[in-house]
């Protein structure tokens, strides 16, 4: 049997072609989301939730993130995806660029991708969680009661705490959108790799 091997040049094709189908799928979702969003703006924009982090009480500013919108906030650094957001992370991800916009938006250490080489995610995870958890008590002791306190900053539900593979996050069970502290934004990478992520995720926006 004659060994094939696939050459450089033919990986570059095949990669050419997943990331412009993935730059597709994106093109393709973006058009009903921002309905969506136009839609949600209209119906809240006037409300006093509307568009302040639910941590810190902050303004929630829109960044497109190659082609996934979050709301991002300067104060506190979490994030808040909406639902059909959080579905395009796997196509964004392949979009060159992804890492380094990432890295960019949240402060992420740059050695992040080798700590995922080096050690195991739940051992990074476990690690980093007594950190995390000692920081949102403090917060919530010194926001809990402020009128923007855990309160969906699109849709005015409340946010409740779920733990989705050692990641803690805020999640709106009316509309499905997620907020995640930064902290919990540099644990996905680790997350992602641990056996059923995928399905933990999905379980949260049914």
């Amino acid at each position: 049997m004659v060994n094939e091997r696939i050459t450089p040049e033919g990986y570059d094709k095949e990669e050419e072609y997943f990331y412009r189908k993935n730059l597709e799928l994106i093109d393709k979702a973006r058009k009903k989301l921002d309905a969506e969003r136009a839609a949600a703006a209209r119906r809240s924009q006037d409300k006093p939730f509307w568009m302040v982090c639910p941590k810190c009480g902050g303004k929630l500013q829109e960044v497109n993130v190659k082609g996934v919108i979050t709301d991002h906030c300067n104060g506190c650094n979490g994030v808040f995806l909406d639902r059909g957001e959080i579905e395009l992370l796997p196509y964004a991800r392949k979009v060159r660029g992804w890492s380094s916009d990432i890295k960019g938006l949240f402060r992420v250490e740059e050695d992040q991708d080798d700590a995922v080489l080096s050690r195991q995610s739940h051992e990074l995870i476990e690690t980093a969680r007594p950190k995390l958890d000692a920081e949102r008590a403090s917060v919530a002791q010194r926001n809990h009661g402020k009128p923007f306190w855990m309160l969906c900053p699109k849709c005015g539900g409340l946010l409740r705490e779920v733990n989705v593979k050692g990641v803690m996050a805020d999640h709106c069970v009316d509309c499905r959108g997620l907020f995640l502290d930064k902290g919990e934004v540099e644990l996905i990478p680790l997350a992602r790799q641990l056996e059923g992520w995928e399905d933990a995720v999905k379980a949260l926006f049914k």
